[in-house]
């Protein structure tokens, strides 16, 4: 008897050994995929607000905004006063299932030279080694819009509002259909896995959807569409003459808009500069003055006219 006990006893532990030891298959595994979504920021009041908004400067008051998996609101971008952008996006597998599960590397589909610098931390469980599989993980995100890596820039502007710095309008970009993808999967073979990808648009103020000029005799037609623009009060349309720019007039702006607008200006008597190739040139640029605080320059470039 003694010797049967012994053996149901090795036999037992075996099993149980090989249990512990053998990997998760689909059929001992909750075949449910894991739940992966955003996270209302803490301390934030009522429902969908996931993210908080932040300036870099107090004239512009912080919010909170929803974040969420695919199309999100459009947030512009100011040069004088960057937001940041911080939320929180947390994985977890079924309570009743049990599985494990982590994040695999994030992905993310903008420039990295430009447009938005962003930062992981893993905040739950307190520790986490980043991935390694857990109950659930919840990894903060912060992003914030910077100007192009390198970038000396050509038209410096110095901003309305404290403290009054000086910007480069050319070393920043408008920033259209950026992605981040998020992934989580559990511990089961094959595993489970959930998606979530974060798309935002993150232009400048004024989006400058084309330019043409048109030249009759001394007078200059300047045509342009935008298309977008966020509390445009009006463009301001300058001409270098020696060496400095003038205004030569403004046009009314369309405020706050996501449709096509179209503007045209004139500009009569114009004098010209005499180039090596023997045609005139006259150089135009735009100012958009945004209420209440921004201002851009747009350089239009050099308008080529016959010697007569």
């Amino acid at each position: 008897m003694k010797t049967f006990s012994k053996l149901f006893l090795i036999l037992g532990l075996a099993f149980l050994l090989m249990a512990f030891l053998t990997p998760k298959t689909a059929m001992s595994c909750d075949p449910d995929v894991p739940f992966l979504t955003t996270l209302d920021y803490p301390g934030s009041p009522g429902t969908h607000n996931e993210g908080y908004v932040t300036f870099q400067y107090p004239w512009k008051a912080n919010y909170y905004i929803d974040i969420h998996c695919g199309l999100n609101p459009l947030m512009r971008v100011d040069p004088c006063n960057p937001w940041t952008l911080q939320f929180y996006v947390a994985l977890w597998e079924q309570p009743a299932g049990g599985d494990l599960v982590k994040f695999l590397p994030p992905r993310i589909f903008w420039p990295l030279d430009s447009c938005q610098l962003i930062e992981f931390e893993y905040v739950h469980p307190v520790g986490y080694i980043p991935g390694t599989f857990a109950d659930s993980i919840v990894v903060k995100v912060t992003m914030k819009p910077k100007p192009i890596a390198g970038c000396s820039g050509l038209i410096p502007f110095q901003c309305q509002m404290p403290p009054y710095q000086t910007v480069f309008l050319d070393c920043w970009r408008d920033c259209w259909d950026e992605l981040l993808e998020l992934e989580g999967i559990d511990d089961c073979t094959p595993a489970n896995s959930a998606i979530c990808r974060i798309e935002w648009d993150k232009p400048l103020p004024v989006e400058l959807a084309s330019f043409t000029s048109a030249v009759n005799d001394n007078t200059v037609t300047l045509n342009w569409t935008t298309a977008s623009e966020e509390n445009n009060a009006r463009f301001i349309v300058q001409r270098k003459s020696d060496a400095e720019w003038t205004d030569v007039g403004s046009v009314a702006g369309n405020g706050t808009t996501g449709n096509l607008s179209s503007y045209s200006f004139k500009d009569k008597n114009v004098k010209y500069l005499v180039s090596g190739s023997g045609s005139k040139t006259s150089n135009f640029r735009q100012k958009k003055l945004f209420t209440p605080f921004f201002e851009e320059d747009k350089k239009l470039g050099f308008i080529q006219l016959k010697t007569s």
